[in-house]
């Protein structure tokens, strides 16, 4: 509990900082807590700092939609980098912003055969072997444009193939970050997610 107090103390005291320093609005700030006595603790001690806070959400940690979409690229590095979990990525946005549907992203994967790919992999195997297959692709599609008269569908195909490529880059790269992170001793988990 001393430990609770101290680190309620400090994340009081960068709360206020912020807040004043950064000219941020408590709206600007979200904490999760473990539970409803640190809760109180730390609306105790927000309350004589005279920060404004209002309790949101008493969702279980473990079941909050934030929580589990924060820990989705963790998740995806533990399980073996299972397809299912880099869908997930996609969808919570890590692969960046796009223009293509889950749907086209799991059709495409799926025509590439990589949708039933093994479910577990190292993430060095999975990132070559997805990427070269999506280069791979790419590069036949290039060589079709030059004898079809299908020059629009085709063009549009490869206008895909390149998103899904910068969008699955983009992950494996998240996921190459999180992973030299965890070998370096003392990296912080919000030094790790501040890039995310």
């Amino acid at each position: 509990m001393n430990n609770d107090v101290s680190e309620i103390e400090t994340l009081t005291k960068e709360i206020k900082r912020r807040l004043i320093s950064e000219n941020l609005s408590p709206d600007d700030l979200g904490i999760v807590v473990p539970n409803n006595s640190t809760a109180k603790l730390l609306a105790d001690y927000l309350e004589d700092a005279k920060v404004p806070y209002r309790f949101k959400n008493d969702v279980p940690l473990n079941e909050s939609q934030i929580v589990l979409i924060l820990l989705q690229p963790i998740k995806t590095l533990v399980r073996g980098c299972e397809v299912e979990d880099i869908l997930a990525m996609i969808e919570s946005g890590y692969g960046g912003v796009t223009e293509l549907t889950m749907e086209q992203i799991e059709n495409y994967l799926k025509h590439l055969n990589l949708f039933y790919d093994i479910q577990k992999s190292s993430l060095k195997n999975r990132k070559e072997k997805w990427l070269n297959t999506i280069e791979k692709e790419i590069e036949k599609r290039n060589s079709q444009l030059k004898g079809t008269e299908e020059i629009e569908r085709i063009s549009e195909e490869l206008k895909d193939l390149r998103e899904l490529k910068k969008c699955l880059g983009n992950i494996f790269s998240l996921l190459e970050d999180i992973q030299k992170a965890k070998i370096e001793k003392g990296t912080s988990v919000f030094l790790i997610t501040e890039s995310w």
